[in-house]
């Protein structure tokens, strides 16, 4: 039998039980002003109708429209699809029981031009065992638009990334993430409610609004900022999935979120995040893949986010998105940490990745998290959570939810949050970047840009690539992960600052010499800031703290005003400031627990002689009377702390052909030693002190320079121990 003879057939036997008395619904009041329709395959019977508004009617603004399906019998309705003058506008999915289903959205007319509109709407049936998915013939009514408009206007507004909630005191910037929400049903409001519920300070919905995300869908299913997702939308920055594309365009998605770029990047909380559009017409893109490709390379930040719908790896239905494994390995070479997609409907935490997707501890950490509410999608067959390359996974039903990241300056504390309150996931992802891989990137750059260059740009571009290269080859500026030496870090930002000085000096900069001023100013940034964060995560010193901060508005303060070079000056004194904020007792029990660390690498007399160091150094940290409050050497007793760290330089000496671990232990102390007796004299300075007092001290710091340039470190840190007594 054809569908349409089919059809007849179930008109006829429809007619017939209501002549019988057997079915009333067209006596329903309420569907007395609609137009219905009686429709299905000739096992089932549906009876659709539009109630509201009613036919003929005219309509302005923004206006509600009411459809309902009476199930009759048979299969259960899944969703329905409205479409104005035969043109697609939304799916419900709000699917009935077997009762009568009622169907409302809001349908803002001013979308269209004013005049008389088809408006119709058919339903569709969930596929059954033995009864296969139908659609049913369309309903239909007219309706007259009247807003005074005969052209649509288009959106004039432009995109800029959120820069989320500020945290208050105390609170850890927190990023929320999910995708393949957004479509009215429960369980995608509950997740809605659940992130409004706590209040992340940023949201990175990773794509898919449904069905085909047209601008009535946003409107309904994503909503304004008063209802469901929108009410996240001031702090929401998003990508573009699958279903907002519609025959190779997404008019919904750019005009919701104001000619949102296809691809574009921001900085927070001292992360930076890049967002890639994964669709079809965007994978393998050449543009959007040397934008990325730039985008990593300027990038100073430690720690970085990558954000795309179609996840490159995923034990899902729908498996990898080979198309996207490019962007993967560019991602990972350049230090990307988190990648965050969706598409598949599961929650998956995959170990760190390396650019082919191998386990590698230094790769990345893939995260899929399409869970937002549009259903749970099993695994696909022969997957499961012990793929060894999977940390975590779940396909449960009981699985929506959202991914939380805490953003610290080395690391990120995850969870993964479900709609029922339980906590499926946690850990803990560390960060790849370093300050000093960041520096080397900018070298790197400039370096690369030489060519290019000419006349004065070239010669300032060459000096100033050769301090950078100094102090990237300075060992003993940085510790072995790639962050600041405690003691000697400040000769970096000294190196940098010479850098801009010379850049600075060209008039009429290029690109080149302007994005890497921009680019060591905002590593200076994140330098400081990552030393104060550390600071105020060990609470250290409120003074200090406060005057680092000063120095970081001061440094606000000097690019405001082109001064890139004094900005970096401001970034080391913010840097000093919060370094002293641990306390001269941190300090120097760091430079003993790194020396303890290596004394199980070590043999013979260099192993003894590290033993003996450190037991002088246990003796300087111990003695309560020798430390202030504060962990400042004690103004009386505080000399003795000098005499122990000479002492264990002097063991340090009797190692003839000192290894590595003796030698940078001995430097160590001796700039401890020098800068304690520094901070003491320039705080004598400040406060006006003797200046007699302050000369003797001076000249005993002369005394041991000298001293060190003849190899006599015990006899140096002696000298120091004068300066710090005089002042």
């Amino acid at each position: 039998m054809k569908v349409g003879e089919s059809r007849i057939v179930t008109s006829m036997l429809l007619t017939l039980a209501l002549v019988a008395g057997s079915l009333l619904t067209m006596t329903d009041p309420a569907h007395a002003a609609s137009t219905c329709i009686l429709d299905g395959d000739g096992t089932f019977v549906k009876e659709i109708c539009i109630v509201v508004p009613e036919d003929g009617a005219t309509v302005s603004g923004t206006v509600t429209v009411t459809g309902t399906v009476d199930p009759v019998n048979g299969p259960r309705t899944q969703k329905v699809e409205f479409y104005i003058d035969g043109g697609y506008v939304l799916t419900d999915f709000r699917s009935s029981s077997n009762s009568q289903a009622i169907f409302d959205f809001e349908l803002p007319t001013e979308f269209w031009v004013d005049g008389v509109h088809r408006l119709e709407m058919l339903a569709i049936t969930r596929a059954e065992t033995g009864t296969p998915q139908y659609a049913t013939q369309r309903v239909g009514i007219d309706l007259v638009f009247d807003n005074g408009i005969t052209v649509v206007p288009a959106n004039p507004n432009t995109f800029t990334p959120s820069e989320g909630r500020a945290p208050g005191p105390g609170e850890t910037f927190t990023i929320a993430a999910t995708a393949d929400g957004a479509s009215g049903e429960t369980n995608a409001e509950a997740v809605a409610d659940m992130l409004v519920a706590e209040d992340p300070n940023m949201f990175l919905y990773s794509g898919d609004v449904y069905e085909k995300g047209t601008r009535t869908e946003f409107h309904n299913w994503y909503g304004d900022e008063t209802r469901s997702w929108g009410r996240l939308r001031p702090i929401t920055n998003p990508t573009v999935g699958n279903h907002e594309y519609e025959g190779g365009v997404a008019p919904g998605y750019f005009d919701y979120w104001d000619n949102i770029s296809s691809y574009y990047s921001f900085d927070v909380a001292g992360w930076h995040v890049v967002s890639l559009n994964s669709t079809n017409g965007f994978r393998d893109n050449p543009e959007q893949f040397k934008w990325m490709m730039d985008d990593l390379a300027a990038n100073s930040s430690r720690c970085t986010i990558a954000l795309w719908h179609h996840p490159a790896w995923s034990i899902g239905t729908r498996g990898d998105t080979e198309e996207m494994h490019d962007e993967w390995a560019a991602s990972v070479e350049a230090g990307v940490d988190v990648v965050i997609g969706g598409n598949d409907h599961n929650y998956q935490r995959w170990e760190p990745l390396g650019p082919a997707g191998q386990l590698d501890e230094g790769g990345a950490v893939n995260f899929v998290v399409g869970t937002g509410g549009h259903g749970i999608r099993p695994f696909a067959i022969g997957e499961s959570e012990a793929n060894p390359r999977v940390a975590r996974a779940s396909d449960s039903l009981d699985a929506f939810g959202a991914l939380f990241l805490e953003l610290n300056t080395d690391h990120a504390n995850f969870r993964y949050l479900q709609t029922n309150g339980v906590v499926l996931d946690e850990g803990t992802i560390e960060c790849n970047g370093s300050h000093k891989e960041a520096l080397h990137s900018i070298a790197s750059r400039l370096g690369a840009a030489l060519p290019t260059l000419s006349g004065t740009a070239s010669q300032k571009a060459d000096e100033a690539l050769n301090e950078l290269t100094k102090a990237l080859n300075e060992d003993k500026r940085w510790d072995g992960d790639g962050s600041l030496d405690s003691l000697e870090g400040k000769g970096v930002f000294d190196k940098m600052k010479r850098a801009n000085e010379k850049l600075l000096d060209v008039t009429d900069p290029p690109a080149p010499i302007v994005t890497t001023m921009n680019a060591l100013v905002a590593l200076g940034e994140e330098m400081a800031q990552s030393k104060i964060d550390e600071a105020v995560a060990a609470d250290g010193d409120p003074e200090a703290i406060a005057k680092a901060v000063e120095h970081m508005a001061k440094a606000q303060g000097k690019i405001a005003t082109g001064e890139l070079d004094k900005a970096v000056d401001e970034y080391k004194k913010a840097w000093e400031g919060a370094r002293a904020a641990f306390g001269d007792r941190e300090d120097l029990r760091d430079i003993r627990n790194v020396l303890d660390t290596a004394i199980p690498g070590l043999s013979g007399k260099a192993k003894e002689k590290a033993k003996d160091a450190v037991k002088e150094l246990d003796k300087a940290l111990n003695e309560k009377k020798w430390w202030e409050k504060d962990n400042q050497l004690d103004a009386k007793d505080g000399k003795e702390v000098y005499n122990q760290i000479k002492r264990a330089v002097a063991k340090l000496m009797e190692v003839k052909v000192p290894p590595a671990p003796i030698t940078t232990a001995r430097d160590d102390l001796v700039g401890f030693s020098r800068d304690v007796a520094q901070a003491k004299i320039d705080e004598a300075i400040a406060e006006g002190g003797d200046s007699e007092r302050i000369a003797e001290a001076l000249e005993k710091m002369a005394k041991a320079e000298e001293k060190l340039t003849k190899g006599e470190f015990d006899r140096a840190i002696e000298e120091f121990k004068k300066a710090w007594e005089k002042a």
